[in-house]
């Protein structure tokens, strides 16, 4: 059974959520909006024990990700912002704010948007 811990985020033809999986591995997948069949799973460590303050929310990935009508965005716990490929969930690119600018971002709760 899945479990999403973000809000569904739709393209035109799939639904796309995202999880966390043993308290280990952050998920994403992709279904399709007519039969409700996984159509793709792409995951990665993520496994962070959240500060005091987050505590109550839980450790697990909580960010919505965006769309732009061929990638998807996703927000990591581990401040690591993923760029899927909706089609097939490979990840295109990745960027680590805390090994690119040398700290910790706290983008526990925040979804990428796109202007």
């Amino acid at each position: 059974m899945v479990l999403p811990n973000s809000g569904p985020i739709l393209s035109e033809n799939m639904v796309f959520v995202t999880e966390t999986q043993n308290k280990k591995y952050e998920v994403v997948r992709a279904f399709d909006r007519q039969n409700g069949q996984e159509l793709w799973k792409t995951s990665w460590e993520g496994k962070i024990k959240v500060p005091f303050f987050a505590g109550k929310r839980g450790s697990w990935i909580r960010s919505t990700p965006a769309f732009d009508g061929e990638r998807l965005y996703v927000s990591g716990m581990r401040d690591v912002l993923f760029c899927l490929h909706s089609e097939d969930g490979r990840v295109i690119w990745k960027l680590d704010f805390v090994d690119q600018f040398l700290h910790l971002c706290l983008i526990l709760d925040l979804s990428p948007h796109l202007w």
